[in-house]
């Protein structure tokens, strides 16, 4: 299964993320507080502006062991989508 991210901004590009990557993502301590923890689950979770620009600023610094083209792809999204919904 996939978990959509849906950007408030239109001229922003959606995707769709296997679950335990969101899982995963979401579980980072510093992700679940912006996110004020959300439940390891595929309900839907609504991220303001503010709370995107702070995932952003935080993928930005910290250490993931992702490739380096998805982690850049969950920040240029994070960065331009001005809040998300998940799905």
């Amino acid at each position: 299964m996939t978990v959509e991210f849906i950007p408030k901004n239109n001229d922003c590009f959606n995707f769709g993320a296997p679950n335990q990557t969101v899982f995963a993502l979401f579980k980072i301590k510093e992700i679940a507080e912006i996110l004020n923890y959300p439940p390891p689950t595929n309900d839907p979770i609504f991220a303001t502006a503010k709370q995107a620009r702070a995932i952003a600023a935080f993928m930005e610094t910290c250490e993931l062991d992702w490739r380096p083209e998805i982690k850049k792809m969950y920040i240029n999204f994070i960065l331009k989508c001005e809040g998300f919904e998940t799905y």
